[in-house]
């Protein structure tokens, strides 16, 4: 018998995933901006229902200078 994998997401409110990545909600939602930041959207059905978790954690772990050009 295989073992099965958790393969769940946690999905994190677009306003909770800006205030993690500490940019505007705004900024998040610009398409060109996400795709610089490898952030995509979850979406159900079409609608945008938030951020995988692990993507922001991802994000945060290349550093601030790789998404936001930013220097620290």
């Amino acid at each position: 018998m295989m073992e099965q994998t958790d393969t769940r997401v946690v999905v994190v409110p677009p306003r909770s995933a800006a205030r993690q990545l500490r940019v505007a909600i705004a900024t998040l939602r610009d398409a060109r901006w996400r795709k610089r930041a490898g952030i995509p959207f979850v979406k159900v059905s079409g609608r945008i229902v938030g951020v995988a978790q692990s993507d922001i954690n991802a994000a945060l772990t290349r550093g601030r200078e790789s998404f936001t050009g930013e220097t620290t």
